[in-house]
């Protein structure tokens, strides 16, 4: 990950674990690669899952996780007026439905899935928001779920690649 192979501003979030703040890192911020590095893996730690990352923000040591908790879409810098947001679940009106939760491991993957998915409802209507107040707003999401967010066999991984790359050119426009 390099910061001078960005092709447009890149944004990612997280949560601090001291204070449950989120924090959105902008490319434009950053002076060095390590800084990126470390702002994408703070971005990635899955609570309960991952141990959290630790990241100097403004000269203070934060413990950093997922800020998917919070918002799937890193929130966009004040006054932006063209955002390309990037999502990993297709958009629904509602949340999926699953036949039958059977061990707590189901039962964890549930409740993370049911908690992005929440979240990015969320975030989709802020960016409604912002595209109504003039921002040009284009999502690119996939057209359709292909397991849940801790499935990580190379087919699954294989099947989001491609649905990731029909995204491209097929987004949404708000």
């Amino acid at each position: 990950v390099f910061l001078n192979r960005l092709y447009s501003p890149y944004g990612c979030g997280s949560v601090a674990r001291e204070t449950g703040e989120y924090h959105t890192f902008y490319s434009s911020d950053m002076k060095t690669d390590k800084e990126l590095r470390q702002a994408v893996l703070a971005s990635s730690a899955i609570a309960g899952l991952m141990e959290p990352y630790r990241v100097n923000i403004n000269g203070i040591i934060k413990t950093m996780s997922d800020g998917g908790h919070r918002h799937v879409l890193p929130l966009p810098p004040e006054g932006a007026t063209h955002i390309d947001a990037v999502c990993c679940f297709p958009i629904r009106e509602k949340p999926r439905t699953y036949d039958q939760i059977n061990s707590i491991y189901e039962s964890a993957r549930w409740l993370i899935d049911m908690q992005m998915e929440a979240n990015q409802l969320a975030d989709i209507e802020h960016l409604k928001h912002l595209a109504h107040d003039g921002a040009k707003v284009t999502v690119y999401a996939p057209a359709q779920q292909v397991g849940g967010l801790l499935d990580a066999d190379k087919e699954t991984i294989s099947n989001w690649m491609k649905l990731g790359k029909l995204a491209l050119s097929n987004p949404i426009m708000l």
